[in-house]
């Protein structure tokens, strides 16, 4: 594992929120209880938000990694957060969407490190091959370095025109600005994000050679705030004016839009993302039971009935 000392720089949020609905009928099923999905063993003895710290921790000082939950599943995240400072975990009264978890962890950071490098990870992927994305999230933070006023995404290959997750179209390389400085990978421009395209643009991403988003995000903390305040201005001023840790939070919480990053912040400003892909990771997005079943038979694993959970 490489030395954590070399990126004292670097902080990493784990977005744990969801309700994990779309999923239910096979989570029912393998835990036995209505647990949102990350919270539960898709494949293997560990909990999708466990292989997701393990991941994280291999890029980020596990002192540096930022969760954020929703209170009403505390009985799920207490024990595999038990060892977690209680300034890293934000524990959010109600899951108000994308937009509003991160939001929160920036603003969570910010009050921790004055100078930090975020990078975004969901707590519901899987990863095939984890060399590959340690190797693209390194390119991320370093392009984030290189280019400070951009967000950078992960892109995965797409290997379908699938309807149900976000398009990365692919621009130029961009222009080297730290000559001296040697990057794991070129970074590219994002001529067009398109978050859930329907089925024809979707089958022209796909033709074009459009990346998946992963929803793997690293920019400057400074970078995010400045997106947040043009794009969610009313979500960062309220949780600028409030704390997590007082009763009366959970009103003004209450208060907040339920808003999606990716639809109302990536889509919005293209030209200030970059792209590094990612190849031959075997990644997923779990947030649907046929693209978990996928995973499953992949890995020679019994495919649980479905009908079992309607009946």
């Amino acid at each position: 594992m490489p030395q954590q000392s070399a990126r004292p720089n670097r902080w990493g949020v784990i977005l744990a929120g969801g309700d994990g609905n779309r999923l239910r009928p096979l989570t029912r099923l393998l835990s036995g209880d209505d647990r949102p999905k990350q919270f539960c063993a898709i494949s293997g003895s560990r909990s999708l938000l466990c292989d997701t710290v393990v991941r994280v921790s291999d890029v980020v000082d596990p002192e540096q990694i930022v969760y954020v939950v929703t209170r009403k599943h505390q009985a799920y995240y207490s024990r595999e957060l038990s060892g977690v400072r209680r300034t890293r975990v934000v524990e959010q009264p109600e899951n108000r969407g994308t937009t509003v978890a991160i939001a929160a962890a920036i603003t969570r950071i910010r009050a921790l490190s004055g100078d930090a490098v975020v990078a975004c990870f969901p707590a519901d992927h899987h990863y095939a091959n984890e060399d590959a994305l340690r190797q693209a999230v390194d390119a991320a933070f370093a392009a984030a370095s290189a280019w400070p006023d951009r967000l950078v995404l992960v892109g995965a290959q797409a290997t379908t025109p699938d309807t149900e997750l976000g398009w990365i179209d692919i621009g130029s390389p961009l222009e080297p600005i730290l000559t001296r400085r040697r990057l794991p990978a070129r970074p590219c421009a994002v001529r067009q994000f398109v978050e859930k395209p329907p089925a024809e643009l979707a089958l022209e991403l796909f033709a074009r050679g459009c990346l998946w988003n992963t929803f793997i995000t690293v920019g400057r903390l400074e970078t995010f705030q400045t997106l947040l305040r043009e794009f969610a201005a009313e979500t960062m001023q309220t949780l600028q004016t409030m704390g997590f840790y007082e009763p009366a939070a959970a009103a003004v919480f209450g208060t907040l839009a339920t808003s999606d990053f990716s639809r109302d912040v990536l889509s919005r400003c293209a030209n200030r993302l970059a792209v590094v892909p990612l190849s031959d990771s075997g990644w997923a997005d779990l947030g649907q039971p046929a693209r978990a079943l996928s995973v499953l038979a992949s890995q020679s694993l019994r495919r649980p009935n479905l009908r079992l959970a309607a009946s």
